[in-house]
C-alpha cells in the first residue's frame, strides 16, 4: 500500500514523523486532501483540524491534530507541516471542558 511520510514541525522542534495513508489539511482556501502521488505544492494553513488517516498496520482510524496557521509543503510522497501551534484534538477539547460560557 502506498503511504505518505508526514512530519509535524514547530519552529523549536519536530513533534511527529511517520507514515500515514492520507491527510486532510485545513487551508485558507478550504480543506485539501493529500494522498500518495499528490502534485508538489506549498499551502498556507488556516486555523483548524488536520486529519490523518492511519495505515491499516497501525490500527487504521483517524488522528486529528489542531493547527494554528503555518505552512505545508507537499512533495512526492512527503508532507512537512510547519506551524507555530499543534495540539492533539482530544486533548485540546478536554483543556476547555467546563470553561466555556
Amino acid at each position: 500500500m502506498a503511504e505518505l511520510n508526514v512530519q509535524f514541525v514547530r519552529p523549536d522542534r519536530a513533534l511527529f514523523q511517520g507514515p500515514v495513508a492520507s491527510l486532510v489539511l485545513v487551508t485558507y482556501a478550504g480543506e485539501l486532501g493529500v494522498y500518495p502521488g499528490h502534485a508538489a505544492e506549498i499551502v498556507a494553513l488556516g486555523n483548524g483540524v488536520v486529519r490523518m488517516k492511519k495505515l491499516p498496520q497501525d490500527g487504521g482510524g483517524e488522528e486529528d491534530v489542531v493547527v494554528s496557521g503555518g505552512y505545508a509543503e507537499i512533495q512526492d510522497d512527503e508532507v512537512i507541516v510547519l506551524a507555530p501551534f499543534f495540539g492533539e484534538y482530544a486533548n485540546y477539547i478536554s483543556n476547555f471542558e467546563g470553561k466555556m460560557v
